[in-house]
C-alpha cells in the first residue's frame, strides 16, 4: 500500500472523504530533520503532505499529516496527540498493510 492510497482510504474511513485530495510527496528534501510535513493554505489546490523517506513505518505521520488538513487550526498540543493516537489506532484495525 503506498501513501497516497491510505490517504485515500483513511479519508474515506474517518473524514466520510470530507478532506480534499492531497499531493503525497515522499522524499528527504524538505524533511530532513522531521518524519513529515503538511503545506496548505488560500492559495493551493490541493495540500501537500511530505514523508521523510528515512522512515519506513509512515502510517502514524501521516495520519499526524492528514489531521493537519482536517483541523487546520488545531496546533500541536494534548488534543492533537490524541486525535493522531485515536485515529491511527482505528485506522490499524481497519486498513490492511498500513505501517
Amino acid at each position: 500500500m503506498t501513501p497516497a492510497q491510505a490517504y485515500a482510504q483513511l479519508n474515506r474511513l474517518l473524514w466520510a472523504n470530507r478532506l480534499p485530495k492531497a499531493r503525497i510527496v515522499i522524499g528527504n528534501d524538505l524533511t530532513r530533520k522531521c518524519m513529515g510535513l503538511t503545506i496548505q493554505d488560500d492559495v493551493l489546490v490541493q495540500p501537500v503532505i511530505f514523508l521523510n523517506s528515512a522512515y519506513k513505518r509512515w502510517g502514524s505521520t501521516l495520519v499526524h499529516e492528514i489531521v493537519h488538513v482536517a483541523e487546520p487550526s488545531l496546533g500541536h498540543g494534548k488534543l492533537f496527540d490524541a486525535l493522531v493516537n485515536h485515529y491511527w489506532r482505528a485506522a490499524k484495525k481497519v486498513i490492511a498493510g498500513i505501517k
